[in-house]
């Protein structure tokens, strides 16, 4: 049995129903989709490297300043430029320094197993460190899997 979350139109209620069949045979083949890749360790390695390689370039890279992301890149130019603005006007020439939130966000981004193995596994590729193992299939699953799908090469 499957429950779906609705909002009731026309209310603020939302409510917890039993899915319908239709509903029912869509969560099962997203179920099925999601567990293929456990049959097949080569495909799970792929598509591994797949989502690292987007969570990466989605939040990891701005995340730890290594680059702009694509969430955050804009934002964080910005705010470099406003900051650079901000030491002109003053007269001061000192880079901005990293604030205790930075500090505790790369300390988590290290520190979480799954953040550090996102971060490691999305480098080593980038880098040529890690053999690039993603194929068509792997970018059409993760498509269908992740509510962010991206072209990241």
């Amino acid at each position: 049995m499957t429950l779906e979350i609705r909002h009731k139109p026309g209310s603020d209620t939302i409510v917890i129903e039993v899915s319908n069949d239709e509903e029912q045979v869509s969560h099962r083949r997203y179920l099925e989709i999601c567990n293929h890749p456990f049959d097949d360790t080569d495909l799970f390695e792929a598509l591994w490297q797949e989502v690292a390689l987007r969570a990466y370039h989605h939040h990891g890279a701005g995340y730890m300043r290594f680059s702009a992301s694509l969430r955050s890149g804009r934002r964080a130019q910005i705010k470099v430029g406003l900051s650079m603005l901000k030491s002109a006007l003053l007269n001061t020439v000192a880079p901005p320094r990293p604030s205790q939130s930075d500090y505790l966000l790369w300390y988590h981004m290290i520190a979480c197993e799954s953040h550090r193995q996102m971060l490691t596994t999305a480098l080593g590729v980038l880098a040529g460190e890690i053999k690039d193992l993603r194929t068509e299939e792997t970018q059409r699953l993760a498509d269908e899997m992740m509510l962010w799908p991206m072209d990241v090469t």
